[in-house]
């Protein structure tokens, strides 16, 4: 199945552990958004080098066949990428740590599904 991430750049290593198993089960990352913006500070990365970021993100969305999502609190990216993923139907699958809300009206469509984030192989796994 293709995977697209979605999270807070500060979880980029939690992220990253993630996306490392699931390839390791056969799974494919569509964009391994954990690499680049990190590469250099923010004040140093121009407005075109953001802007190629945002691009290869959408693009790792619209290729995804799941989107996983596993918002923190002030991660307006990654709200971003989950209507992008509600405007292509590719199913979401949210993560939290004990079933928080974040008061995002869109986490609550019958197309979304929730599971704490210590399960989540078997919540991917109901996917496939």
């Amino acid at each position: 199945m293709r995977i697209y991430v979605a999270s807070k750049f500060e979880n980029q290593i939690m992220v990253k552990e993630m996306m490392i198993s699931l390839e390791n089960r056969g799974h494919t990352i569509t964009q391994d958004w954990t690499c680049g913006e990190g590469s250099k500070p923010s004040d140093e990365i121009t407005k075109d080098e953001w802007s190629g970021y945002a691009a290869l993100d959408v693009v790792g969305v619209q290729m995804a066949d799941l989107l996983i999502v596993i918002p923190r609190y002030g991660c307006k990216g990654t709200w971003v990428e989950m209507g992008i993923a509600i405007a292509h139907g590719i199913p979401i699958l949210v993560l939290t740590r004990d079933g928080e809300r974040f008061g995002c009206i869109f986490e609550r469509l019958a197309g979304v599904k929730h599971s704490k984030i210590q399960w989540w192989e078997k919540a991917v796994a109901s996917f496939a």
